[in-house]
C-alpha cells in the first residue's frame, strides 16, 4: 500500500525496512521518516506489526466456467445460505470472507512530534516475529499475509504501509 498523503496534508511519511523476507524469530527493523510541508505536530510515530488471515468458506469462484459443459438446466438446485439465495451482486462480493488478525503488535517510536516546514525527522524501531507466527501463504480458500504499518497519531491520516513475507 502506498503511502496515503495528498499535496493537500502538511507531511509525508515513508517507511523502510532492513528485508522483506523474514523467519519465525527474526527481527524486523523498521526505519519511518517524517518529513513536513507545513509546520505541523502529532501526537506520536506509531508502527504496527499485523498479520491478517482472510479465508472465504463458499469460494465463488467457478471451475468450469472454461468448460463446455457447464451447470445449467433442470440438474441446477440453487443454494441458500442463511436464508438468502445466490445473487450475483457485486455489493456482496466480500459478505462471506471472514477475517482474522492473527498476530498484532504496536510500539510507540516517538510522542509529542512537532516539525517546522521543510523539517525531517528519522526515527527507528523493531519487531521480532513470534515463534510460532503463521508462515505468509495464498491458497485456494485463504491467504494470510504480514504486514508494517507506519503512521502518525495526528489530526490528518498520514501512513504508509508495507507487505512483508514470513517464511
Amino acid at each position: 500500500m502506498p503511502s496515503r498523503s495528498s499535496a493537500r496534508e502538511p507531511g509525508r511519511i515513508e517507511l523502510k525496512l532492513d528485508q522483506t523476507t523474514f523467519a519465525p524469530g527474526d527481527a524486523v527493523a523498521v526505519t519511518v521518516t517524517v518529513t513536513a510541508r507545513d509546520r505541523f505536530t502529532a501526537r506520536a510515530v506509531m508502527v504496527e506489526l499485523l498479520a491478517v488471515e482472510e479465508i472465504d468458506p463458499f469460494d465463488d469462484e467457478d471451475e468450469y466456467e472454461d468448460d463446455e459443459e457447464t451447470a445449467d438446466g433442470d440438474n441446477v438446485i440453487p443454494m441458500t445460505f442463511n436464508g438468502e439465495g445466490d445473487d450475483d451482486d457485486e455489493d456482496d462480493e466480500d459478505e462471506d470472507l471472514v477475517t482474522n488478525i492473527t498476530f498484532s503488535e504496536e510500539i510507540t517510536l516517538a510522542t509529542n512530534v512537532a516539525l517546522k516546514s521543510g523539517e525531517s525527522r528519522t526515527f527507528a524501531g523493531s519487531f521480532t516475529i513470534p515463534e510460532d507466527g503463521q508462515p505468509t501463504y495464498e491458497g485456494v480458500q485463504a491467504l494470510h499475509t504480514w504486514w508494517v504499518d507506519a503512521y502518525l497519531d495526528s489530526d490528518v491520516e498520514i501512513s504508509e504501509s508495507k507487505e512483508i513475507r514470513v517464511r
